[in-house]
C-alpha cells in the first residue's frame, strides 16, 4: 500500500492516510489555499537543530519558506511539505511511525485548561465550533458538521486542497487528537472517507 494516492470512497485510517504519496511541491502549491502562520509556529524547538536546518533548506528548495510573523497568511503548501519534510527526516519518511510522534508530542503539549475546557464541552460540543475555528485558521471552506447521539461527522468539499493527501492525514491527525482530548469517545472509531475534493472525518462514540 506505501506511495498508493487516496481517490476513492470507503473508510480509511490514520495509517491509511499517512501512507499515501506526499504530492511535490509545485503539485501542492497549484492546489492553493492558505493557513495562519501561527500554525508552524515554533516548530524549530520540537526537534533536533540539524533536523531543523535540514527541514528548512528543503523549503527553500521549494519555494516555500516559513518565516513570516504568526499572524501573517501563508501558503497552505508551506505547511503540508513541512510536515512531509519532517516525516521524511525524523522518521526516515516512515509516515505512520511518524503520525504516532506527532501524535505524542502534540497531545502532551494540550494545556491543562484546554483539556478542562474540551472535556466540559464533550466531542459533540466543541465539533460545534469547528466551523469558526477554522475560519480562523484556514483561508478555506470551512467544514459542514452534523452532531448525532453516537457519531459526529465533519465534511470539507469544495476546494481543491481537500484531495491533497498530507492535508487529509494532518486534518485526521487532528481529528485523532480532539477526541481523546475530550472524553467518551475512541480514537480508534476515526475513520475518513475521501472523493475528488471531498474529504470527510466521523467520530464514533466508544459504546456500542
Amino acid at each position: 500500500m506505501d506511495g498508493r494516492e487516496i481517490g476513492h470512497d470507503g473508510a480509511l485510517d490514520l495509517d491509511d492516510l499517512a501512507a499515501c504519496a506526499p504530492w511535490p511541491a509545485e503539485r501542492a502549491r497549484a492546489a492553493g489555499g492558505r493557513c495562519r502562520s501561527a500554525l508552524v509556529e515554533g516548530w524549530r524547538d520540537l526537534v533536533p537543530a540539524a533536523v531543523a536546518a535540514a527541514v528548512t533548506a528543503d523549503l527553500a528548495a521549494d519555494g516555500l519558506p516559513l518565516g513570516a510573523d504568526a499572524g501573517s497568511w501563508l501558503p497552505l503548501a508551506g505547511w503540508l511539505r513541512l510536515h512531509d519534510h519532517l516525516a521524511a527526516r525524523l522518521c526516515d519518511g516512515d509516515r505512520p511511525a511518524f503520525g504516532r510522534l506527532w501524535l505524542a508530542e502534540v497531545g502532551v503539549r494540550v494545556p491543562w485548561l484546554g483539556r478542562a475546557g474540551l472535556r466540559a464541552l464533550g466531542l459533540r460540543g466543541a465539533v460545534r465550533y469547528l466551523p469558526a475555528v477554522w475560519s480562523a485558521g484556514f483561508d478555506l471552506p470551512a467544514p459542514a458538521v452534523t452532531v448525532a447521539d453516537d457519531a459526529v461527522h465533519a465534511v470539507w468539499r469544495g476546494h481543491p486542497a481537500f484531495a491533497v493527501p498530507t492535508f487529509r492525514w494532518l486534518v485526521a491527525l487532528q481529528g485523532a487528537l480532539l477526541a481523546p482530548a475530550c472524553g467518551g469517545w475512541r480514537a480508534a472509531g476515526l475513520r475518513a472517507g475521501t472523493q475528488a475534493d471531498r474529504f470527510e472525518i466521523t467520530w464514533f462514540s466508544r459504546e456500542p
